[in-house]
């Protein structure tokens, strides 16, 4: 949030609300609240935003400026203060209005919006060398740039010329990173020896590799702009092969020899060995998962669950044997699973959203297409992957899946995760509420990854094969995995854990080798609570569902509790489970008498 309230902003507000000055009070409310959400997108990002292209189709209808170029992001304190103070006159001014005068629709976007924003402090100006860092071997926005702008739209000269900008650009973006990595390991917070690695190594990979992917799907976009002549075209496409096998991947080199060139001075420790890095730690967890436990709070939960799943293993496991014991035999002896024998993920997808229809609300049209992550890419890149669309886009516009390498039916989960009924599915159906925009720009990052495990753990009650009590047997093995996973982020980040505390912790419950403990405690150092936005706000939507199902009984539907939480939308958890409270509690009223 750069930018401040004009003066030609305040007036239209105040034409406005002026205007609803002959309606009843709640009736004016409600039009001043309306009013004010139409000027919040281009109050909260701006006009030069790169995230722009990939949230509107027509960015000028939200109130941008069409002809400002956009721009590689980069921060410094002065904005991080600044968009600390904005947030805070956007607080205040959402204190002024009535809740009680709003619809039930406008006053759970007022509560997300004051959850947000308040939020959104937590980890301002005070953890601005802490959280200003662009770089990441895994997650960091340099290793995922490339396959980002292989989605860029040139549908106006703004959006070529924008490209064009992006490209000359980059490098002196590039070393404002590398000066900000040099600023961060002078304060001890920056990329310790391993992740410092990692991160020189991608960007030697993607200097030196073929940026054909890039350079064909740019290509494509300029073939389809009907504003170009031919000849046009023909230039536009030469242009922008020769900046991004030029200047955007020398970009790339240049990075990796400043970041070669800086002092380490971090270690390979967590956040607790940097200064206020516990506090950091618990605030990113807050943000990010949208939770108001502590740390502690949040490690006890996870102690819990670590007992209770692995009871619900040996349950389930006893349960398979008495059935068929030697089936089972088998299946601990290779502890594989039959998924089926799906050809591609288009038709795991399309079986999916079939076979889920009875238990997920139903979404008229959801067209897509999946399309493969580039070779030189494959290395830093997850298995699979989503890329939201835009809210303002047509209703055919095609969602994007990016599968990484060759599809194969072991992929069921991680399609469900991606796809149907997952953050593909959940993305769709939200839009199509129609809700304000604003709603569409804010996230919860814990929301849509809590979302997409929990669809990922339930979604093997559809396997077309009989393994599908064997393949849940694999699946509460994985939340096993998840719940120590989610251990060991709070002992390295929090408690301070080093390599050694670290693996012998994990070989208290699981199978493992060097090689692969010290890639995962490198993951660790670079993602500090990025695993707990997967298996904390996963586990919080499972216990929704058990508590609601067990307080309803034959009056709860998986579509009615579905329901509740696609239409609730990216929130924080104390909302969502409010919600979900008032459905029990519209199904059930005598439970409340009883009480």
């Amino acid at each position: 949030m750069k930018r401040i309230l004009s003066l030609a902003l305040a007036l239209v507000l105040t034409v406005s609300l002026a205007a609803c000055g002959g309606a009843p009070a709640a009736e004016q409310t409600q039009q001043q609240f309306d009013a004010y959400l139409e000027t919040l997108p281009a109050r909260m990002m701006d006009s030069s935003d790169l995230s722009i292209q990939y949230l509107f189709e027509d960015p000028a209808a939200f109130g941008f400026d069409d002809a400002a170029l956009l721009e590689l992001p980069f921060a410094d304190r002065e904005d991080y203060a600044q968009a600390d103070r904005e947030t805070q006159e956007m607080l205040e001014e959402l204190a002024a209005f009535d809740a009680e005068k709003l619809d039930d629709s406008s006053r759970l976007t007022l509560d997300i919006l004051t959850d947000y924003l308040q939020r959104s402090l937590k980890i301002g100006e005070q953890f601005y060398e802490q959280d200003n860092s662009y770089l990441g071997s895994f997650i960091g926005f340099q290793a995922q740039l490339p396959m980002l702008l292989a989605e860029y739209r040139i549908r106006t000269q703004r959006d070529l010329d924008s490209f064009y900008h992006l490209m000359e650009t980059s490098g002196e973006t590039f070393e404002k990173y590398a000066d900000m990595e040099r600023q961060r390991q002078e304060s001890e917070v920056g990329m310790g020896p391993t992740v410092m690695k990692e991160v020189i190594g991608q960007c030697e990979t993607f200097a030196a590799g073929d940026a054909g992917f890039l350079v064909e799907a740019i290509a494509e976009e300029i073939d389809a702009a009907d504003f170009l002549s031919e000849e046009e075209k023909a230039a536009a496409r030469e242009r922008s092969e020769a900046l991004i096998r030029g200047e955007f991947q020398s970009a790339y080199r240049r990075l990796g020899e400043l970041l070669a060139g800086i002092e380490i001075k971090s270690t390979d420790l967590g956040l607790a060995h940097q200064p206020q890095g516990k506090e950091y730690y618990e605030a990113l967890l807050q943000v990010r998962t949208g939770v108001d436990m502590t740390v502690e709070e949040v490690r006890d939960y996870f102690e819990s669950k670590l007992e209770e799943d692995i009871q619900t293993f040996r349950g389930q496991l006893a349960l398979l044997y008495q059935q068929d014991p030697q089936r089972t035999a088998e299946f601990l002896d290779a502890f594989e699973v039959d998924y089926g024998d799906f050809a591609s993920a288009e038709e795991l997808i399309d079986y999916l959203g079939a076979q889920c229809a009875a238990d997920y609300p139903a979404l008229d049209h959801l067209n897509y297409t999946v399309m493969p992550v580039a070779e030189s890419m494959r290395d830093n890149f997850s298995p699979a992957a989503y890329l939201q669309g835009r809210i303002d886009a047509p209703r055919d516009e095609a969602e994007v899946i990016y599968i990484n390498g060759a599809f194969e039916p072991g992929l069921f989960t991680t399609v469900a995760h991606e796809g149907y009924p997952g953050h593909m599915y959940q993305h769709s159906y939200f839009k199509s509420l129609g809700l304000p925009a604003v709603r569409y720009m804010i996230d919860y990052n814990g929301y849509s990854e809590g979302w997409a495990t929990y669809i990922e753990h339930n979604s093997v009650k559809y396997l077309p094969t009989g393994d599908a009590g064997y393949a849940a047997v694999l699946e509460t093995d994985r939340e096993i995995v998840n719940d120590v996973t989610a251990l060991s982020d709070i002992g390295i980040h929090y408690d301070g854990w080093d390599r050694e505390q670290y693996a012998a912790f994990i070989e208290n419950y699981l199978s493992t080798d060097p090689a692969a403990l010290d890639s995962q405690f490198a993951l660790h150092l670079e993602t500090p609570t990025n695993y707990l936005q997967y298996f904390l706000n996963g586990k919080l939507f499972q216990d929704m569902h058990d508590e609601a199902q067990e307080a309803l009984g034959e009056k709860f539907t998986e579509a009615g509790f579905h329901r509740v939480l696609l239409e609730t939308g990216p929130a924080p958890v104390s909302l969502i489970q409010t919600q979900v409270d008032a459905w029990v509690e519209s199904l059930a009223p005598a439970r409340r008498n009883a009480a």
